[in-house]
């Protein structure tokens, strides 16, 4: 599902993926880093259910940042992992309003040849996405349909889109804690912050990463130890012990979950 911002991608998405569930086994695939349906801010996400009524299995994979913008290959490699670890009969994929552009139309182009869906709905009547179906129109296994926009879809502003991902960020890390990780036994990898200079990472949003680079838990950076090469984190992960690597992104986070 492709378009810009406010063109009811999300609302498609989410109606198909329930009529899915009706005849089988489905996953969601959350491309928005930025207003995420389930996932949280900052990742894009796959929920999996075998049946309507089934819990859901989900994996997340870490952007770093709550637009891909600036964050191309996480959110690229990110949505194809996922991908890849689909075992749903049918998947639908939502993708983030980067749209507009020359390096968001080369990035959504990538995308949809990264994971060669068998559809490709474009929502909206911009150049913009009208150059993204045209790339793919004479693609024999993949079929490319043009979308108006519902005349019910509602306009978020800026104001409501970063105090949704406020909220989203204060549920997620309402019940962390503490703990201390060595940088000893982890890899450390993304946009690595200085960490001789408390303002370079201080409140820096990371994902503890475990197996196949799939988040086992977000965390912020609070507090590093030299001597020991301890980093403290607060994060919501009652256990450590799978965590194989941190990946760090460019976001700062307040207390309150606030984008600063």
């Amino acid at each position: 599902m492709l378009g810009p911002v406010d063109t009811g991608k999300s609302t498609i998405c989410n109606a198909l993926y329930r009529h899915w569930l009706g005849k089988g086994s489905a996953g969601y695939l959350d491309g928005d880093c930025g207003q995420a349906s389930f996932g949280a801010p900052a990742t894009v996400a796959l929920s999996e259910q075998a049946a309507e009524h089934a819990p859901s299995q989900q994996l997340e994979r870490f952007v770093g940042a709550t637009s891909p913008a600036g964050h191309l290959l996480p959110a690229l490699t990110g949505i194809r992992r996922l991908k890849d670890a689909a075992e749903s009969q049918r998947t639908v994929i939502d993708s983030s309003g980067f749209v507009e552009g020359p390096v968001a139309v080369e990035f959504q182009i990538n995308v949809i040849d990264c994971i060669r869906p068998t559809v490709v709905i474009g929502l909206g009547r911009s150049a913009a996405v009208a150059t993204i179906l045209r790339t793919f129109r004479y693609e024999r296994a993949m079929h490319t349909v043009g979308l108006p926009v519902s005349p019910e879809v509602k306009t978020k502003t800026p104001e409501f889109r970063r105090e949704y991902r406020k909220r989203r960020f204060a549920a997620y890390f309402a019940p962390a804690a503490l703990k201390r990780i060595s940088l000893q036994r982890v890899g450390v990898y993304g946009q690595i912050p200085n960490f001789l200079r408390a303002p370079s990472y201080t409140n820096r949003l990371c994902a503890l990463c475990g197996a196949g680079q799939f988040v086992h838990a977000l965390a912020l950076a609070l507090e590093y130890h030299p001597a020991e090469r301890l980093l403290t984190v607060l994060t919501p992960a009652t256990s450590l012990e799978n965590v194989i690597s941190i990946q760090f992104g460019s976001l700062f986070l307040t207390p309150e979950g606030g984008e600063r």
